[in-house]
């Protein structure tokens, strides 16, 4: 089955021409070809129909709604696609099985993800590289098209506090390579469990190490990252966020 056939593209919308200033004033190219925009919902709501109207009325949009569940195996039949996935009515696990779809296809397929609740919920999608739209809750449709159509154009469109919060994690990364650059994998480990507030002897138990090795380990660590004792080593580790994501029990 084709692409067209599972979105059911409406036929009058094909015929459509649109108002000189309706796509300039959203950046689109007229004489592009039209792009299909899918949404993917698990259920029926009111946004849905909203959603439909506003695409509808831009000709340079071919817009289709579609079971989100529907969407991995439409993946691997389009090309060229914006997916576009209610997070009101889709459950996480249906969506990741999407973008992990389209990561696989190597498509030019891009997906953004609509009514996210918050920034916490949308931290989880974001290493997918396939994902290149975010919209919060209750966004208004006029926001929808002008992001869709940066993403028609290969630019992403994310609220200013995820783009904030990438641009943090990645000097946090780049400070942490600066400093634990020089580091063992097993100083690293240490230095972790440090910052947990596990004692020597503890590291030592965990690890399988005397503790004579533990206070070895921590004497070249502190040198390294040019602290004196164990609080320093800990305060500079969570204030500059060294070991985001490995600052928990294990």
């Amino acid at each position: 089955m084709h692409p067209e056939d599972i979105v059911h593209i409406k036929s009058r919308q094909r015929g459509r021409t649109a108002a000189p200033d309706r796509g300039r004033g959203l950046g689109l190219n007229p004489n592009r070809q039209a792009t299909a925009v899918v949404l993917g919902v698990g259920e029926d709501t009111s946004f849905t129909l909203e959603f439909s109207r506003a695409f509808a009325r831009h000709p340079q949009f071919r817009c289709g709604v579609v079971p989100v569940s529907v969407l991995p195996g439409l993946a691997r039949q389009c090309d060229d696609a914006i997916f576009m996935i209610d997070c009101a009515t889709a459950r996480n696990e249906v969506i990741h099985t999407v973008l992990n779809e389209v990561e696989v296809c190597r498509s030019a397929t891009r997906v953004a993800l609509l009514n996210i609740g918050g920034l916490l919920s949308a931290e989880r999608f974001l290493h997918y590289s396939c994902l290149y739209g975010l919209f919060m809750e209750s966004a208004p449709t006029e926001l929808l098209l002008r992001g869709a159509a940066e993403i028609r154009e290969g630019r992403m469109w994310m609220p200013r506090e995820v783009m904030q919060r990438c641009i943090e994690r990645g000097r946090s990364q780049q400070k942490s390579a600066a400093l634990l650059g020089n580091l063992t994998k097993r100083e690293v480990e240490i230095l972790r469990h440090t910052t947990l507030g596990a004692t020597n002897r503890e590291i030592a138990e965990r690890l399988c190490l005397s503790e004579h090795t533990i206070k070895t380990h921590m004497h070249n660590i502190f040198k390294k990252i040019n602290v004196k004792n164990r609080v320093q080593a800990a305060n500079l580790v969570r204030e500059e966020r060294l070991l985001d994501g490995l600052l928990v029990e294990s």
